[in-house]
C-alpha cells in the first residue's frame, strides 16, 4: 500500500485542489438568486485549511490505498461544504462581521443592498445560503457510488452526516448560545459537551467516513471505525482549545477574524472557567469587567488578555490541548503503518501546534 511521500501542508493542498474542482462541477443552476449563490460559496472561495476533507482522504488512504483515497473525494467535499454552512450559521448566531480575512456572509450580502432593511434581509438570506450548502453536502455524499463506493456505505454515511452529526452539532451550538445568553452555572463538563458537538462531531464523522470508505464497510461498530470516531472527538477538543488560545494570544491579521471576541461575548470557554477560579486581585476585577462586555474598548480587552495569561488560564488550555492530541494518537493503534498514518499523526499534532 503506497502513500503520498509529502508533508501535511502539501498533502492538504492536493486535497484542496481536488475538492475545489469537485465542488466547481456540482450543478448550481438552482442556486439563485445571486446573493444566495455568492453567499453560499463565499467562505469556500477564500480557501481555508481544508482539515476536514484532508482527514477523510487520509483515513481512506490508510485503510484502502490510493484508489480508496480518490474514491473518497465526494465525502471529502461533503465535509468541507458541511463545515462551511455551519460557519455561516455560527457567524449569524454570534453576530460576527468578519471571517477568513473578509466580511462574513451576512455582512457581504448586506453590502449588496441599500436601505434600512438591508441587514435584516442579509441575515435571513445568509441562513438560506447556509441551508443551500447543507443540501450540497448531502448531494455530494449521494454521488459516492459513481466513484466506486458501495451504495450501502454511501447511504450509511449520508445517514450519519444528516443524522447523528447534525444532531450533535446542533446540541453543541445550542449549549454555546445558551451559556452566552441565558447564563447560569456552567461546569467544565458542560463546556466539554459543547465542544464535542460544535467541533468534535464533524471531525469524528470525517475520520469514520474515510475509514469506512477505505475498508469498504457500512459497519459503524467495526473497532477501526470506532477508533476513528474517538480520534475525531479528541482532535476536536484539541482544536477548539487551541482556537480559544489563539483568540487571546494571536492577532486579527493572522487569525482572519477579530481577537478578543470570546471575551466581549463572555463565552464560557475552559479558559474563562479556569481564570475565574484562579485569578486574584486586579486580574479578577479586570476579567469580571471584561467578560460579556460588548462595549469593552481595546485597552480593557488587552488588560483582560494579559490577565488570562498571568493567571495561568492560557497555559492550562495549552496543556489540555496537548493531552487531547496525545489521547487522539493513542486511538491510531489499528491504523496500518505507512505514510498515510504518518500524515494522520501530523494532522493530529497540528491541532495543538497551529498558529491560525
Amino acid at each position: 500500500m503506497t502513500g503520498p511521500a509529502i508533508g501535511l501542508k502539501e498533502y492538504l493542498k492536493g486535497v484542496s485542489d481536488r475538492v475545489d474542482a469537485f465542488v466547481g462541477e456540482l450543478d448550481k443552476k438552482y442556486l439563485e438568486p445571486k446573493e444566495i449563490r455568492e453567499g453560499a460559496l463565499l467562505y469556500f472561495s477564500r480557501g481555508g485549511k481544508r482539515l476536514r476533507p484532508g482527514l477523510v482522504s487520509l483515513f481512506a488512504g490508510a485503510y484502502g490505498g490510493k484508489e480508496k483515497e480518490l474514491a473518497a473525494l465526494p465525502a471529502a467535499a461533503a465535509a468541507e461544504l458541511f463545515h462551511n454552512w455551519t460557519l455561516i450559521h455560527d457567524d449569524i448566531i454570534d453576530k460576527d462581521m468578519r471571517r477568513r480575512g473578509g466580511p462574513s456572509v451576512q455582512a457581504y450580502i448586506a453590502s449588496l443592498f441599500g436601505g434600512e432593511n438591508a441587514f435584516e434581509y442579509a441575515t435571513d438570506a445568509a441562513i438560506l445560503a447556509g441551508d443551500s450548502l447543507h443540501a450540497m453536502s448531502s448531494r455530494a455524499l449521494a454521488s459516492l457510488p459513481r466513484y466506486g463506493v458501495s451504495a450501502g456505505t454511501a447511504l450509511k454515511l449520508l445517514e450519519l452526516m444528516d443524522g447523528e452529526t447534525v444532531d450533535r452539532l446542533i446540541c453543541g451550538e445550542t449549549l454555546d448560545t445558551r451559556f452566552a445568553l441565558i447564563g447560569g452555572e456552567v461546569s467544565e463538563s458542560d463546556v466539554r459537551a459543547m465542544i464535542s458537538g460544535k467541533t468534535g462531531a464533524l471531525f469524528a464523522f470525517c475520520a469514520a467516513a474515510g475509514t469506512m470508505i477505505g475498508l469498504g464497510t457500512e459497519d459503524t461498530q467495526d473497532e477501526r471505525v470506532k477508533d476513528a470516531v474517538t480520534f475525531g472527538f479528541d482532535c476536536g477538543l484539541a482544536f477548539q482549545l487551541k482556537d480559544d488560545v489563539l483568540g487571546i494570544v494571536s492577532d486579527e491579521r493572522t487569525l482572519g477574524k477579530p481577537v478578543g471576541g470570546d471575551i466581549k461575548e463572555g463565552k464560557d470557554t475552559l479558559i474563562k472557567l479556569y481564570a475565574l477560579s484562579h485569578a486574584e486581585g486586579e486580574d479578577l476585577t479586570v476579567l469580571r469587567e471584561a467578560f460579556g462586555n460588548r462595549g469593552a474598548d481595546e485597552t480593557l480587552i488587552e488588560r483582560a488578555k494579559k490577565a488570562l495569561t498571568d493567571c495561568g488560564a492560557v497555559a492550562y488550555a495549552e496543556e489540555l490541548a496537548g493531552k487531547a492530541a496525545r489521547e487522539a494518537l493513542s486511538a491510531l493503534g489499528r491504523v496500518p503503518e505507512g505514510e498515510y498514518k504518518d500524515l494522520i499523526v501530523s494532522w493530529a499534532n497540528s491541532m495543538r501546534e497551529r498558529t491560525k
